[in-house]
């Protein structure tokens, strides 16, 4: 089983003689934006761990997919499944504030 997010290409390829298929994202580049509250914290994303600073953080050239995001602050962990869809930049917003949403996830053209 899998899962096809809106707006995203998918490639299907199939063994018949094993009767494997496989399915994955088709080529494409995207990129995240990382707002965060406060402003510095740890972000860890496609394998990367960033020392996030200041108030925007870039990633760009991401291939198209779903990456986890961890994202750690005083001690407390926040942790997303962050959708990167081809020739579209991903805006996460992520908050430790009390009252607020611990992430809100949004997609714009490049």
């Amino acid at each position: 089983t899998f899962f096809v997010q809106p707006d995203t290409a998918t490639i299907v390829r199939g063994n018949l003689i094993d009767g494997k298929v496989e399915a994955g994202d088709a080529e494409g580049k995207g990129s995240v934006r990382v707002i965060s509250k406060p402003t510095n914290c740890e972000v860890r994303f496609a394998g990367k761990l960033y020392d996030k600073q200041y108030r925007i953080l870039n990633i760009t050239y991401i291939p198209a997919g779903d990456y986890r995001m961890v994202v750690e602050w005083g001690g407390r962990t926040l942790s997303a499944v962050v959708p990167v869809l081809d020739s579209r930049k991903t805006i996460v917003e992520v908050s430790f504030m009390e009252g607020d949403s611990p992430f809100v996830i949004t997609t714009e053209p490049k």
